[in-house]
């Protein structure tokens, strides 16, 4: 009678496993829009979008492209950081920028206090006359050369076959990197102005302290998803729609910021790296954390694109 019942189990398990199976490559495709509405036709869109995303995902090979990325990356963020804070540093922003680095980026202290200091010595030499003309020049190009290869992988999974002319590239490059300092230092204003409201004008009305909280909680959460957004809206060389930009944006930035909870809450693997590795153990975890975030990046330019 037990084996009959297991069996019968096991039927059943196998006949939702086939539906399931023959719903998604078959049934749902054949769904027409005078067919299903409402609710029901926001979870059949949604299912489609995942399910293209995923084919998309695997046929355009982006887990190979993420990994290339994680390359170029590694070779670019003393270059990177050294564009952004000798910008930041023009407007005297310098210390804040770094700053809201640390904070977007917690549980990279370590790799981020090293880059600095690299970032530091080249900004010195620059202006000590160490670095001139062809060395700056490599440096922008360096980011450029960095910038551009996201916008061609992005470019692939649009199907675009044509990518930005190299004048527009060096102008809205270069754009980004001067708005990027005044948003981070904007950014961090209103959290000091916000915390400050709480800890004076607020904590005489208690109801606005949940508020208050709320909001400096979901803080990254809202920058992380707006980055994205920004992203998958202005980096293609096409014209993509605001909700799908917007809804990409906040699928990936939750992800992201999953991850990094996870990542930090994982920071028991550190010690197991370091018997392995000594001071390098730093190492394989930065390059385990870019390539998940190219993953997630690129998936969520695949859900943008579907």
């Amino acid at each position: 009678m037990k084996t009959t019942d297991k069996k019968t189990l096991g039927e059943r398990i196998n006949a939702l496993l086939t539906r399931t199976i023959r719903f998604v490559t078959y049934d749902i495709w054949r769904i027409t829009e005078n067919e299903v509405s409402g609710l029901k036709e926001l979870y059949i869109n949604i299912i489609k979008t995942i399910i293209l995303a995923v084919r998309g995902f695997q046929s355009e090979n982006l887990q190979t492209k993420a990994s290339a990325l994680t390359y170029s990356t590694l070779l670019s963020i003393v270059p990177l950081l050294a564009v952004l804070l000798g910008i930041a540093k023009g407007f005297g922003f310098q210390g804040t920028v770094r700053q809201e680095l640390f904070d977007y980026f917690p549980g990279h202290e370590a790799e981020l206090s090293k880059a600095f200091e690299f970032v530091e010595s080249y900004l010195a030499q620059a202006q000590g006359g160490v670095i001139i003309g062809v060395g700056l020049i490599l440096l922008f190009y360096t980011v450029i050369n960095l910038i551009s290869s996201i916008e061609d992988t992005f470019n692939d999974i649009w199907q675009i076959q044509k990518s930005r002319p190299w004048y527009r590239k060096i102008s809205d490059y270069l754009a980004l990197f001067l708005i990027l300092p005044v948003l981070m230092t904007a950014s961090s204003g209103l959290s000091i102005f916000l915390s400050t409201l709480q800890n004076s004008f607020f904590s005489q009305y208690f109801f606005f302290t949940p508020l208050v909280e709320l909001i400096l909680n979901i803080t990254p959460y809202i920058i992380t998803i707006l980055a994205f957004t920004g992203l998958y809206i202005s980096l293609p060389n096409t014209k993509v729609r605001f909700v799908n930009g917007l809804v990409a944006g906040i699928l990936s930035g939750i992800a992201f910021q999953f991850f990094q909870f996870i990542y930090i809450s994982g920071q028991i693997w550190v010690s197991k790296y370091n018997a392995i590795y000594g001071s390098f153990a730093a190492l394989p975890l930065l390059l385990l954390w870019l390539q998940l975030s190219w993953l997630i990046c690129l998936f969520g330019a695949e859900i943008s694109y579907a």
